[in-house]
């Protein structure tokens, strides 16, 4: 890798970069990550009443044979790294992959 082109990432970039990629070091939050990863095409993963993403994030607890509490933290967690989206409205809720943040970490890795 040459060091030129790690000179032009701006210090901002590389703090942002550092909390997605500590971030997604959990294991089970690298999982979940990779698991919404295919509905980046309609970029919305659950979007309905809170009770149907409570439904959502059960149903991929059961298939992550995880806790729904720990995938609600998981999301969290994803979300406070600016990862995914996670919008209010109303009483509904959309889930998103926050596909600037993706373009980031291929980008880092292309270099």
């Amino acid at each position: 890798m040459s060091n030129s082109k790690i000179h032009h990432i701006a210090p901002s970039e590389v703090e942002e970069l550092a909390v997605m990629f500590k971030a997604l070091s959990n294991p089970n939050r690298l999982r979940l990550y990779l698991e919404l990863l295919p509905h980046l095409q309609s970029g919305r993963i659950c979007s309905s009443s809170e009770e149907q993403v409570e439904s959502c994030q059960k149903e991929i607890a059961q298939r992550m044979e995880l806790a729904p509490s720990t995938v609600s933290h998981h999301f969290k967690e994803l979300k406070n790294a600016k990862l995914i989206f996670l919008k209010r409205r109303g009483k509904s809720v959309d889930i998103q992959i926050n596909i600037h943040a993706l373009k980031q970490i291929r980008s880092f890795l292309n270099l």
